[in-house]
């Protein structure tokens, strides 16, 4: 423990960096009373808190009090309790409090929470009302309204008793929400009336009234609570009295399109969105500090505590687009940023440490607003979370009548330290893990959404689009256990027909083959555990993967690691740790036993003990040894030749079981706090965060390689986010923990379901299940299933890359998956397949009506119950023009942009003014353009001389097959020199030695030509090699080819003779080679794992100045329609062979996207020639390679009207030399520019001026 007495000195060696609290609260909303900041058993007399006695109405003198759950249920913490025991009938209980500001516009409300008790005073039975009043300056009632004992109650110049209907009347001892808000009747900007509503305690309506009359009075500014009858006796509850005031709009910033601002008040935030900015949202945040009294935050924003002596803020409007706000006290500074991105704003809250000790910080997040529905809280509106079970689903999302306010945790230890509560008015975030040490500092990032519409959803897609997770999802993933496809005993793989059909009928493209369990966790006895060999297993799933591929050539064979966090068993008769330095500390400083063995108890302990099988929680880190044996098992896996891993419990923020915490290190973020005092407790580590560079690491050998890793549950921290994994969530279709992750959720097996256990083991519950998965939004893993009797519909769900994502409709790049009827489609022209399926889960007829018009086609599908419909798109086709089709008053200078074929290498375009025109146009008319490359996914083509107010037409055809020309330096001046950027090339690993090299040349610079201009390469050796890259189509199938033309001089340099390598290297996007290739002086060159110098036969060695063909294939070897090796072929200017090798393995990688050229040699000085760079598809089918375009059209912007030279000059004509602004270039500009003649401003010149 701590030693807390050295707070008291404020020689602080240890603090908790303070609780602090976001309050959203609903607009400009103060809180009236809460009740939080007085001592239990307050008595509310006359001055405390700023109440007053009403006319010296408070007969009771104990009463107000102030309480806690401690006496009655809570609605928020504490509240009042008032107490009418009729003493004095005449005096009721009444008081009175000002309000800050004053309630006078429509829209503006009071609202408060309360209770009538059922219990008796005086052995009478409760009866009598609490009644509210908004009052104006001199107390006429502008709102009068309360609650009885089994009534609503009003007045508006007569008492009005609602008793009926019988299920709208309160009932004793709940909580209930009343509600006065200011209404203009007759729209004349003018308070006339007000609406009287009553809500349950989770904002579902009660009963209402609108449309009371205010009696001609409209300043409300104070309020009035009494508990009253002429002969009543009664107990009342009173909570969270609030009200909200409209607010002016300055000093606001905006989100890009203007449909929300926000405003610091105070230090907290105010947001405003809905038609006319008419939903208000305020964020308060508090703080606590060592030893802080009950209620006592340091606060920024509206509320109630008086915080520390020394706290203060100062806000600072940096620009249009970010506020910063600027508070300390004696122990921390906090600094915020509040930054506008385009669709939300992000907050920046900075924390250091002043105290000279560790320090903590306790922070809650109290969400008040006016609630149409349960928020939700990690996506869940019937669930609480907290960080010993915490969610993945960093969002909570606050719907209102006419909008929502999303809010998202952005850094890793927020999103890993944050409770989530429902609260009365909204909901609470709370942190109570988080400290600084001596000095430090640490930025918590949280965004605020404003929604228009209060559909979690829309917020949720929002965040997923700006988060980066919506990748390309590979599948159907399933588990099959080994003892499926081989018999472990005799080592025979099951027939043929048996692995196919097992495979097939479930759909699978990804396989992971599921235990004996290579982290020794499954083996039951210590004799399994000591003859378990893992490269026998290993060399066994080789052998099932070869047969699969064989029979199934699409499908990857994975293995399943099982598990990354749970404990290696320890070594015979040991009770210690099998790895010592990478297990668990837990608080008291015991090594945690694995998590089964605590749940089951001492007694399954000693079980595992007597049976010799014990272990312990290990984690990773890098370098540690439990880490070290997970990369050895990874390696035998990859130098297997085997797909890839599946990763069992690889994200581990989703229980404590497998361990939340280590108190092993410290990471100087995670703390454990007292909550009485505000103090550390202890230092820990998050373990998600302290786990993720190893896990990041285990991985990305394995893609970089490219293999396939599956893991469970969803990613807890950004760097794992990033890596882009395949994940699915191992639990029931009810869950929205793959909402910002990987929509994949994992399937049933029998045991492991709602449905009886023993009932699942079908077509149709495969079927259901699921349905079950699509209705809640998410696709699906395949765990188990073992009565099928055909294929399921899991092959056309994949692959899948997310666009929109929500209960029963996945839209995606490639499909789109739904069980509601409705019309669907891509926003564009993009055609489908619809491929139905009736409610057994087989292919059938439905009914979809296809529908275009000049920019988009749509599909109506209707859907009854149990069918479910996939829309296939036609993904060859180009899409999402801009200028958008139809568009009007376009720029005339601008550039014709889209979204290229997901296959296609090139594109031919046409262009013109009349649609019939360019809807029949062939390369042979006048509106063709040309044919170029498509190297990058969104394509533009410059278009010049258009006219204004002009309606063009335009389509793109795109080819996925044929020959692009990558450059044949024939658009380039003699003598380019080819240098950074030039031509679409750019410097490789920063080596480009030689500063006139590459240059273009021609035949007049004494080298012969082999088709007209060609690159000149230089190596002088006086630096770096001379190296450039340039992208490419995709290059990664079957029969793609690059082709070039190669010319090694005889020349010297220096009187050095040449030496060296010319080299080619085909890259897939990470940097790994697909293909590397070349020609030296006398030698051809190719690299597999190693380098080959190929010098004979004699006859095939390239001669010195000759112009030769290099061309490298890709090849399928296994026949799988998978790259997996290439040719490398050479040839003699006029194609007769020279020299070839076939079969050079890529190394496992596949997608090559750019070309590296490069002249070295470690001492080296050669010159080289290189001309007509090509890539070559080769068709599939005759002609069947073009995916006609559709026509888009576009209006040119009119001219626009220039009757000043002030016009001219606005509308961006003027002239550059015209520095006067005139619309003539005359002496007077050169007399501007003589008089300044000479003059300089640069700041290290003595002679210059300073003019700034």
């Amino acid at each position: 423990m701590l030693d807390n007495t050295m707070f008291k000195s404020k020689i602080l060696t240890s603090f908790i960096i303070s609780v602090f609290i976001f309050n959203v609260v609903y607009s400009n909303v103060i809180i009236i009373d809460n009740f939080e900041s007085y001592p239990i058993d307050t008595v509310m007399d006359n001055g405390v808190g700023g109440w007053h006695i009403v006319d010296n109405l408070n007969a009771n003198l104990s009463s107000p009090v102030v309480k806690d759950e401690n006496s009655y249920t809570e609605i928020n913490s504490r509240f009042w309790k008032i107490l009418d025991d009729n003493s004095n009938a005449l005096h009721p209980e009444a008081l009175v409090k000002n309000l800050s500001v004053t309630l006078n516009k429509p829209g503006d409300y009071i609202q408060l929470a309360v209770y009538a008790g059922s219990e008796t005073v005086g052995g009478t039975t409760p009866s009598g009302t609490l009644i509210v009043k908004l009052r104006d300056a001199s107390g006429s009632n502008i709102a009068y309204f309360g609650i009885g004992w089994r009534y609503w109650y009003y007045y508006d110049g007569t008492s009005h008793t609602i008793t009926t209907p019988t299920e709208a009347r309160p009932s004793y001892d709940i909580w209930y929400i009343m509600r006065a808000t200011l209404r203009d009747g007759n729209s004349d900007g003018i308070v006339d009336s007000y609406d009287f509503e009553t809500f349950n305690a989770d904002m579902t309506p009660k009963w209402s009234q609108t449309g009371i009359t205010t009696n001609g009075y409209t300043n409300g500014v104070e309020i009035v609570v009494t508990c009253a009858g002429t002969s009543s006796k009664a107990v009342a509850l009173v909570d969270e009295i609030k009200a909200y005031y409209a607010s002016d709009a300055t000093n606001y910033i905006y989100l890009s399109d203007n449909s929300a601002r926000l405003k610091v008040i105070d230090g907290g935030l105010k947001i405003e969105t809905g038609a006319g900015y008419a939903d208000l949202y305020t964020i308060n945040s508090s703080f606590s500090y060592p030893y802080m009294s009950a209620g006592q935050w340091n606060e920024l924003g509206s509320g109630s505590g008086s915080g520390h002596e020394s706290w203060d803020y100062q806000t600072n409007e940096v620009d249009s687009g970010r506020v910063d706000v600027n508070s300390s006290c004696d122990y921390y500074r906090m600094s915020r940023k509040v930054i506008t991105k385009d669709d939300h704003f992000e907050v920046e809250d900075t924390f250091t440490n002043l105290s000279g000790g560790n320090l903590g910080v306790v922070f809650e997040n109290n969400v008040i607003c006016n609630l149409s529905d349960v928020p939700y809280l990690g996506g869940e509106q019937n669930k609480e979370w907290t960080t010993s079970i915490p969610t993945t689903n960093s969002s909570y999302f606050l719907p209102s009548a006419n909008s929502g306010l999303g809010i998202v945790a952005e850094d890793d230890f927020l999103r890993a330290h944050q409770n989530m509560a429902h609260s009365s008015m909204g909901a609470k975030m709370r942190n109570e893990n988080f400290g600084l040490p001596v000095g430090g500092s640490y930025t918590f990032r949280w965004s605020i959404y404003p929604e228009q519409s209060k559909d979690y959803f829309d917020f949720i897609n929002k965040v997923r689009r700006n988060w980066g997770v919506n990748y390309k999802i590979e599948g159907p993933f399933g588990f099959m256990p080994k003892a499926n496809l081989m018999n472990l005993e005799t080592g025979i793989l099951k027939s043929d027909e048996v692995i196919k059909q097992l495979i097939s009928q479930r759909g699978i493209r990804i396989l992971a083959i599921s235990p004996p369990d290579l982290t020794n966790s499954n083996p039951y006895t210590r004799q399994a555990l000591e003859n378990y060999d893992i490269n026998a297993d290993i060399a066994d799933m080789v052998r099932i993967k070869e047969r699969i591929k064989y029979l199934l050539p699409d499908v990857r064979v994975i293995l399943m690691m099982q598990s990354i966090l749970c404990g290696a068993f320890s070594d015979s008769g040991s009770l210690l740790p099998k790895y010592p330095d990478s297990v668990e500390i837990a608080s008291d400083g015991v090594t945690p036993k694995w998590w089964e063995y605590e749940t089951l108890g001492t007694t399954a302990w000693d079980q595992m003990v007597a049976a010799d099988l014990v272990r312990f929680k290990h984690q990773p880190v890098i370098g540690n040894s439990f880490y070290n044996n997970l990369c050895n098992i990874r390696d035998k896996v990859l130098n297997a030749g085997l797909d890839g891993l599946y990763i069992d419990t690889f994200n581990r923020l989703y229980s404590e079981k497998y361990g939340r915490w280590t108190y092993r290190q410290w990471d100087n973020v995670t703390v454990d706090m007292n909550l009485n005092d505000y103090t550390i407790s202890k230092l820990k580590s998050e373990l998600g965060v302290l786990t993720s560079a190893a896990r990041c690491e285990l991985v990305q050998k394995v893609l970089n390689a490219g293999g396939v890793i599956y893991t469970n549950h969803q990613s807890e921290t950004t760097t794992l986010r990033d890596t882009k994994l395949w994940q699915f969530r191992e639990v029931g279709p009810d869950t929205r923990q793959t909402d910002l992750g990987t929509p994949i959720a994992l399937g049933y097996y029998k045991g492991y379901t709602y449905r009886d256990p023993n009932d699942w083991d079908t077509d149709e519950d495969l079927y259901d299940n699921i349905r079950d998965f699509i209705n809640n939004g998410q696709l699906y893993a395949f765990y188990s299933c073992w009565g099928l009797t055909r294929e399921c519909m899991l092959p056309n769900m994949y692959p899948f890359t997310p666009i929109d994502i929500r209960p029963g409709i996945l839209i995606g790049e490639e499909r789109i998956i739904t069980t509601k009827s409705g019309i669907y489609g891509w926003g564009d022209m993009s055609n489908a397949r619809a491929v139905f399926y009736n409610p057994q889960g087989i292919i059938s007829s439905g009914n979809v009506v296809v529908s275009s018009n000049a920019t988009e086609r749509t599909f109506q599908l209707s859907l009854d119950e149990g069918w479910t419909a996939i829309l296939i798109r036609n993904a060859d086709q180009a899409r999402y023009p801009v200028p958008e089709n139809g568009e009007t008053e376009v720029a005339i200078d601008i550039d014709l942009c889209w979204t290229k074929g997901l296959d296609s290498i090139m594109y031919d375009i046409y262009f013109g003014t009349d649609f019939a025109d360019v809807n029949g146009a062939d390369r042979s008319s006048s509106y063709y353009l040309g044919t170029a490359p498509e190297v990058y996914r969104y394509c533009c083509y410059n278009i010049d001389d258009l006219s204004p107010n002009t309606t063009y037409y335009w389509r793109v055809d795109e080819i996925d097959a044929g020959t692009v020309t990558i450059d044949d330096f024939e658009s380039y001046p003699v003598n380019t020199i080819m240098d950074n950027e030039g031509g679409g090339w750019d410097i490789a690993f920063n080596q480009n030695g030689t500063p006139d090299s590459p240059a273009v040349k021609d035949s007049s610079s004494g080298y012969p030509q082999i088709d007209g201009q060609f690159w000149k390469l230089t190596d002088d050796n006086t630096s770096n090699s001379e190296s450039l890259v340039k992208n490419i189509p995709l290059f990664n199938r079957p029969g793609d080819c690059i082709q070039l033309a190669v010319y090694a001089s005889s020349e010297t340099l220096d009187s050095t003779a040449p030496s060296g390598t010319l080299t080619f290297r085909l890259r897939d996007a990470s940097g790994n080679n697909i293909a590397y290739f070349g020609i030296g002086w006398r030698f051809w060159y190719y690299q597999d794992t190693i380098a080959h110098i190929i010098s004979s036969p004699t006859e095939a060695r390239p001669l010195y100045n000759i112009w030769y063909i290099l061309r490298v294939t890709l090849r399928d070897a296994d026949e799988n329609d998978v790259v997996d090796s290439y040719d490398f072929q050479t040839f003699n200017a006029d194609m007769t062979p020279k020299w070839s090798q076939t079969g050079i393995t890529t190394n496992g990688f596949t997608d090559g996207v750019e070309l590296v050229v490069s002249l070295a040699g470690t001492s080296n000085k050669a010159v080289a020639l290189i001309d007509e760079i090509n890539f070559t598809r080769p068709y599939k089918t005759p002609n069947g390679h073009i995916t006609r375009g559709d026509v888009w059209s576009f209006t040119t912007a009119a001219s626009p009207e220039l009757l000043t030279c002030n016009d001219v000059f606005a509308a961006g004509y003027g002239l550059p030399g015209d520095i006067n602004e005139d619309c003539y270039i005359d002496l007077k500009d050169f007399a501007i520019i003589a008089y300044d003649w000479l003059a300089c401003n640069i700041p290290d010149e003595t002679n210059c001026i300073e003019n700034w």
